[in-house]
């Protein structure tokens, strides 16, 4: 690993972790490059980092983060077969191999806390660093019975980082087809409370809960320690709801406020039955319909979107719309947004895969399926009459 600038060094007292984020490949990162600028503005006291593997994305870098370069080890590549290396130039690939970057990065900066944050992650002003700070193990986040997220990653210091590391490794061998939210959740199985997590749902606003969701109440809603009692950090259901899922997802077509997975029980949280205000400082509060009950931070928010002005300087605007409009029209609202689709074509061919594209294209989607139904009815007929 190489640093592009002077990392502080780590001292003996009680401190504020750094604030890591990383991208590996090259796929465009737009949204990436905003949210690197806010956090460094919006926290002074938090040094930001980025872990990258490519060169190319040097130029759009911030000059107020410091970049760090990661090269892949054959040990992490002998479960590369079982990934698909195409899909959005090996997401799959790169979501786990960050959790190895991490391993390595905290070698170089020491043996201090650091806060892994997923690129789309939105902190807002009140996020509780002082808190984090006085952690004392791993902390990752929920998102159901079967699979955490790395949203928010919590290390206290290098012997937790390199622990994670062994298990990871530990549990890949197991199963090569891992994904990094799948086998956090093996590790968070059997690491018990070793493992902590970082809340996705509040005690005081038990509208929240998803009532179509069968609660592993042991590790969704106890495991809210003492730190985070009164707060939530959004882990992806609230943020994808609220403010819209990624268009690219759907060939262009943006969805917000669509509620498909609360409606399965794929998710605890039900933000439809929540209302939520932005404060003047740009803080979002969810509130609870009961009588005096207290107003709930939401720490952190999912932007799955990757909408880029929640992340530009019109963040609070454009969080203050989302919120009206989740008052004002909370059914489903459906847009079409071009830039989403010039965005997969251009990963396609740059992976040589155009025609996984094309053959991925709704109306030829609908057409096979058709096509199918049509081929299994007309062999189902035709093996009655010759029977």
């Amino acid at each position: 690993m190489i640093s592009d600038s002077p990392i502080k060094p780590p001292t003996t007292q009680s401190r504020l972790p750094d604030a890591v984020f990383i991208h590996l490949g090259e796929s465009p990162c737009s949204h990436l490059w905003l949210n690197l600028s806010r956090t460094a503005k919006l926290f002074p006291d938090i040094q930001t980092h980025l872990i990258i593997d490519s060169k190319v994305h040097k130029k759009k870098i911030p000059g107020n983060v410091n970049v760090i370069y990661w090269e892949e080890s054959d040990s992490t590549k002998d479960w590369e077969e079982s990934r698909d290396l195409v899909f959005r130039r090996g997401f799959w690939k790169h979501s786990i191999n960050r959790l190895f970057a991490l391993e390595c990065f905290h070698q170089i900066l020491g043996s201090i806390p650091i806060l892994h944050i997923e690129s789309d992650i939105l902190l807002l002003p009140n996020f509780p660093w002082e808190r984090i700070s006085k952690l004392g193990k791993c902390y990752w986040q929920p998102y159901n019975s079967e699979r955490d997220v790395a949203s928010l990653l919590f290390s206290p210091n290098l012997k937790t980082t390199t622990e994670l590391k062994s298990k990871l490794m530990q549990f890949l061998k197991l199963n090569p087809r891992h994904t990094d939210m799948t086998i956090l959740r093996e590790i968070s199985k059997v690491e018990g409370r070793n493992i902590g997590y970082f809340p996705i749902l509040c005690n005081d606003i038990p509208e929240l809960f998803n009532k179509n969701y069968e609660f592993d109440k042991d590790t969704i809603v106890n495991r809210n320690e003492k730190y985070f009692a009164d707060g939530i950090f959004d882990s992806a259901a609230l943020g994808m709801w609220l403010l819209g899922h990624d268009p690219r997802n759907t060939y262009g077509k943006f969805l917000l406020h669509e509620d498909s997975l609360i409606k399965q029980g794929e998710t605890p949280i039900d933000p439809r039955r929540v209302t939520f205000q932005v404060s003047d400082e740009g803080n979002l509060f969810a509130n609870s319909s009961e009588e005096y009950s207290p107003k709930v931070p939401v720490w952190s928010l999912h932007v799955h979107s990757k909408e880029l002005r929640l992340f530009d300087d019109r963040w609070k605007h454009t969080l203050n719309k989302y919120v009206s409009l989740s008052k004002t029209s909370p059914s489903l609202i459906t847009e079409f947004r071009g830039k989403a689709v010039w965005s997969m074509l251009r990963d396609n061919i740059a992976t040589g895969t155009p025609l996984r594209f094309i053959g991925g294209l709704p109306f030829l989607h609908k057409l096979r399926f058709y096509a199918y139904k049509t081929r299994e009815f007309l062999k189902a007929s035709y093996g009655k009459r010759h029977k």
